[in-house]
This record gives structure tokens, C-alpha cells and sequence, in this order.
């Protein structure tokens, strides 16, 4: 299977797989704070809640209520609805640039890859 065939086919899967709610949550949380460097600890001081609770929101183990959605949200420097927006954008699979627009990289890392070995040899 060549590279464009392998890219398009990743392509169709994330525009056709959409994610449901906890688990975009799940994962624009911990994007976000990720994103800004903050730690469960650190993130768990900004918004007020311990530490343990922030991993277990980030797990899944745990659904957030509005009032902690807001609490995050603002400890990430977001409003309400901007946190919520990047959450409905990871469910609809809108916020995942497409895969094509990494063939750049790929394409140039592989050819100097190639040209250190042949430097090497």
C-alpha cells in the first residue's frame, strides 16, 4: 500500500468517526493541558480541585458537571463556550488537521534520513 493511499484512507476514517461527548472531553482536557505545560497538580491548584479528580476526569472515570466544565475551562484561560467549542470540534473530528497536510514533514525527514546514510557510508 503506498503512502498517499495509506494518508487518504486515514483521511475518510477521522471525517467518517465521530467521538462521543466524555471522550472528546477526555481528551481536549488533557490536550489543553498538556498544551500549556501544567501537570495534574498544577491544574488541579488552578481550578480548585485535587489532583486525583483531574486524572480521573482525564481517564474518563469521572463525568464532569457544568460547574467543573467552567472551572476548567477558566483555569485554562478559556471561556465557557470557547472549551465547549473545542470539545464539540473533537467529537465532529474538525479540530484533527488532515493527515496530508503531515506529508511535508514525512517526505522531508525521509529524504534527509536518506541523506545521512549515504553521508555515512
Amino acid at each position: 500500500m503506498s503512502v498517499k493511499t495509506l494518508l487518504f484512507k486515514v483521511d475518510l476514517w477521522f471525517m467518517n468517526n465521530k467521538i462521543d461527548t466524555s471522550t472528546a472531553f477526555c481528551q481536549v482536557l488533557r490536550q489543553q493541558r498538556m498544551s500549556r505545560g501544567l501537570t495534574h497538580s498544577t491544574l488541579g491548584l488552578k481550578s480548585g480541585f485535587p489532583r486525583k479528580y483531574i486524572y480521573s476526569l482525564e481517564a474518563g472515570n469521572e463525568l464532569p458537571s457544568l460547574r467543573v466544565v467552567l472551572r476548567l475551562a477558566n483555569a485554562l484561560g478559556y471561556s465557557g463556550a470557547g472549551f465547549v467549542t473545542l470539545i464539540e470540534r473533537r467529537m465532529n473530528g474538525e479540530d484533527i488537521p488532515p493527515v496530508s497536510s503531515f506529508t511535508k514533514k514525512l517526505t522531508y525527514r525521509t529524504t534527509y534520513e536518506n541523506k545521512s546514510k549515504n553521508i555515512q557510508q
